[in-house]
């Protein structure tokens, strides 16, 4: 099982390019399984995008979201560790000033993993804006021929951080 929290462009309920996402959502390809809390609704690409995994607002905007995702490890991380670093390096990169971040160790279902808070002022705005990740590495297989990176993101503001989080 695995979230992640991509920057994407705001969707609006009347966009037909999602599929909303109810209850178990089983990603056959990528070996994960996430059940969605009753009340909240994903939302994951129609094909024919490629099925990774799919997205739960928190707000009507892009304020909060949280994104569950899986992904082949064709850049051949040689560790959690650096996976952690690499995948999060898309929000860093979209800080305004220096990012505190803060990892340590974490399990994902039964998979070591990362977890990794980066908080900082976003490029353009002037809000604090907080990513909480855990990132893992899923073992290869006799079926695959490379491993999955599994991860789950939780993208909010400061201000919303603590109760988003849950």
């Amino acid at each position: 099982m695995l979230m992640v929290v991509y920057c994407a462009p705001q969707i609006f309920a009347a966009d037909n390019r999602y599929a909303d996402v109810f209850g178990h959502y089983e990603n056959r390809q990528y070996r994960y399984a996430v059940m969605i809390p009753e009340g909240f609704h994903g939302s994951q690409a129609k094909p024919p995008a490629p099925a990774h995994g799919f997205f739960i607002p928190l707000a009507d905007s892009q304020d909060a979201r949280i994104d569950v995702d899986a992904n082949y490890n064709t850049l051949e991380y040689k560790s959690v560790s650096e996976a952690a670093q690499r995948e999060n390096s898309w929000f860093v990169e979209r800080c305004a000033n220096s990012p505190r971040t803060a990892s340590k160790p974490a399990t994902l279902g039964s998979m070591a993993a990362v977890s990794t808070e980066v908080g900082c002022i976003g490029q353009g705005s002037s809000r604090s804006v907080v990513l909480e990740s855990i990132v893992a590495i899923g073992p290869t297989s006799s079926h695959y021929m490379t491993a999955v990176v599994y991860r789950v993101i939780l993208i909010s503001t400061k201000e919303r951080h603590r109760g988003d989080k849950g």
